[in-house]
């Protein structure tokens, strides 16, 4: 068990970054789903200028994504 190596500071840290990465995990999740979601039914409905708009938010969801990634792979 971690208590044997760790202190009650460090264990409290620890399950501090815990419940941290264990928010990025939902935040990429929701992600996730709402990029699926963009690109299912995205395409089909603008046009024009709202596409403009639909594909720089599809560019920002894919960078928050990626972001978020990169930090859960440093953490581990």
């Amino acid at each position: 068990p971690l208590t044997v190596v760790l202190n009650n500071e460090a264990m409290l840290e620890y399950a501090r970054f815990a419940h941290f990465l264990w928010n990025l995990k939902r935040v990429e999740h929701g992600l996730s789903c709402a990029w699926g979601r963009m690109g299912r039914a995205g395409r089909r409905l603008f046009r024009g200028e709202l596409a403009v708009d639909q594909r720089r938010v599809e560019l920002l969801v894919s960078e928050m994504r990626t972001l978020i990634q990169q930090l859960i792979a440093c953490a581990h």
